[in-house]
């Protein structure tokens, strides 16, 4: 809950607090794959994706959508780079 909101029992009662602090659940569209958000949660907690050389061209096309959608601004700027090369 601490990740989402630090009073968020009292936002609750004011209808203000994220319905995913509550669930412990965020639900992710079908359009991205496991991997895709595996990657994307590797950034999350690392700043960086150990393998992002060897990720297809698709997949990060995919990031780079998930990135922004996110504001992931650092991954969306990774994502950019890798691109580019």
């Amino acid at each position: 809950k601490a990740l989402f909101r630090t009073n968020a029992s009292a936002e609750k009662k004011e209808g203000t607090a994220f319905k995913e602090s509550e669930e412990c659940v965020i639900q992710v569209e079908k359009d991205f794959t496991e991997q895709q958000i595996r990657y994307v949660l590797e950034f999350i907690y690392t700043n960086r994706i150990q393998v992002v050389r060897d990720i297809s061209t698709d997949d990060l096309l995919c990031l780079l959508h998930l990135s922004d959608k996110w504001l992931l601004r650092d991954l969306k700027r990774l994502v950019e780079h890798e691109l580019i090369r």
